[in-house]
């Protein structure tokens, strides 16, 4: 994983922006952002779900899909006649 490199301007601005209060979307060092999370977003899906956290387009918007097929496979047998 990289690092993230700030400019002294960009550490100056987070760190002055700490010690006043006050983030750069407006919100105060108390402020919290609405998080809503809805299931069953993907008919295709055995599970999926959708959070949001924020307002649509100035927020996070993650979705998640999970598809599996149980099966059943006895240890010794080839791979090919089930999966796990």
């Amino acid at each position: 994983m990289t690092s993230l490199i700030l400019s002294p301007s960009e550490q100056d601005f987070i760190t002055r922006g700490v010690e006043k209060g006050f983030r750069a979307d407006g919100r105060g060092s108390l402020d919290r952002r609405e998080v809503t999370l809805r299931t069953n977003m993907i008919s295709q899906a055995n599970g999926s779900a959708r959070c949001r956290i924020g307002h649509l387009g100035l927020g996070t918007d993650v979705l998640v899909g999970i598809k599996a097929e149980v099966n059943t496979w006895t240890p010794g047998e080839p791979e090919s006649l089930g999966s796990i």
